[in-house]
This record gives structure tokens, sequence and C-alpha cells, in this order.
């Protein structure tokens, strides 16, 4: 008999977030000309035989004229289920589907934050997981 294969998500949450504002409160008047740079790293623990935590962690740096105004560091995880899925589909899945479904929590949390800082506001690019799986495979 073949069994079925099934990947389900077990559960998403926040698991990290940040902000540190060393040049507050002068660093708020001059906010004309600031700069935003971004780094987001992807991660996968395999936390039981067919279960796996994914999370995606955004590190956002904001300068102007050389000072930083916050660096807001947020990571939004999940944890997902595979059975009788090989293992060579499971890579693939934690880093295309998993990843996606992730992400847009992320951005909503890091967006929301922000807002609540009375700082302009950011909303990070929309990132295409699926293209980027079959960039780093070639």
């Amino acid at each position: 008999m073949n069994q079925k294969a099934k990947f389900s998500l077990q559960r998403i949450y926040l698991k990290d977030l940040s902000i540190e504002m060393p040049n507050a409160p002068k660093i708020f008047i001059d906010l004309d000309k600031y700069k935003i740079d971004v780094n987001v790293q992807v991660n996968t623990i395999k936390l039981s035989d067919n279960i796996f935590e994914s999370s995606i962690t955004a590190i956002v740096k904001s300068t102007v004229h050389e000072k930083i105004i916050y660096i807001i560091e947020a990571t939004q995880a999940g944890i997902f289920e595979f059975e009788n899925i090989s293992q060579k589909n499971i890579d693939e899945l934690l880093s295309t589907n998993c990843y996606t479904i992730i992400y847009p929590y992320l951005r909503a949390n890091v967006s929301d934050f922000i807002s609540r800082t009375s700082l302009p506001p950011i909303n990070l690019e929309e990132l295409d997981f699926n293209y980027l799986y079959q960039n780093s495979t070639n």
C-alpha cells in the first residue's frame, strides 16, 4: 500500500524582535536623507525525524550622515512536518514553500514594529524563494 505524502505547518511564531536606537533623540532632528540596509538570513533546524523549524531573520539598519537611526533584528519561524516525502523534496520544500509561508509574517511584524517608533515606515521587499532556490542549485 502506497502511503500518502503530507506537508503541514504546525506553528508559526515571532522568535525574536529587537530594536536599538543608540543616537535617539538627537537623530530625530535630521531624518531628511536617511539610508536603509536590509540583510535577510534563512535557517533550518531538524527537530525530529520529520519535523523542522524554518526561520528567517531580517536585520534592518537605518543611518543618516553615518549615524545609526535604528537597527531592527526580527526572526520569524515556523514548525513544519513532513511525512512520506523524500529528503530531496523535503530540502526543496524547506528552502521554498516554508520560507514563502513565513516571510509575509516577518514583513508585517517589521512594518508594524517600525510604525510604533514614530520613524518613517518601512516595507521589506517581496522575495521569491522559489527563484532564489533554483538559482542557488544551478
